[in-house]
């Protein structure tokens, strides 16, 4: 399962995000405890290669645990300031709805010129 940090800004670091998700993750006594896999902040960069937003990806199994993770994710504080958690959705062209006709819809013109790249990554825990 995948948890994204929406619009961090620049001086989040990975480490940040991790002390962010590393109380939570233990749970109670009677939960099971969930596991940090890998932590990624992505940005979206213009056509002139400057970063319009940024957004922390986190790989967190198990799936079973994800509404008690969001759920305690909701409104912490990173670095003195609270940012949307969610759950990342991962997308396929074979089923995409919001695709289906096969041609990019009217409505993405915000994202038209924009490119997604991996910032930061840390995959060993």
């Amino acid at each position: 399962m995948f948890i994204i940090v929406k619009h961090i800004h620049a001086g989040i670091t990975i480490d940040d995000l991790e002390q962010f998700v590393r109380p939570v993750l233990q749970g109670r006594w009677w939960q099971k405890p969930a596991e940090l896999k890998a932590i990624r902040i992505i940005g979206l960069v213009d056509k002139s290669g400057m970063l319009v937003e940024q957004h922390g990806l986190m790989r967190i199994t198990p799936y079973t645990e994800k509404h008690r993770l969001i759920k305690a994710l909701y409104n912490r504080e990173i670095a003195l300031h609270t940012f949307p958690v969610a759950e990342y959705m991962l997308r396929h062209w074979s089923n995409d709805k919001q695709n289906a006709a096969g041609r990019r819809g009217a409505d993405e013109r915000r994202r038209l010129h924009l490119k997604m790249h991996t910032l930061y990554e840390k995959l060993d825990f």
